[in-house]
């Protein structure tokens, strides 16, 4: 990532993780299912084109 360095991306995740787990006993998600990148990422911006939404509509959007 540009702005931050990565581990500190992934801490943040960690931690949020963390506390979704705490609430839900079925969530699965981990730190092995993720990638962190940043806004200049290919995807990232193919994800922008093809997606045309604003930051609040865009929540809940699954991409797989």
């Amino acid at each position: 990532m540009e702005e931050h360095e990565p581990l500190k991306a992934y801490e943040a995740i960690y931690d949020v993780l963390n506390k979704i787990k705490k609430d839900n006993t079925r969530f699965d998600i981990t730190l092995d299912n993720l990638s962190v990148v940043g806004p200049s990422d290919n995807l990232i911006k193919d994800i922008g084109t093809a997606v045309q939404t604003g930051r609040k509509s865009i929540e809940g959007i699954r991409f797989t």
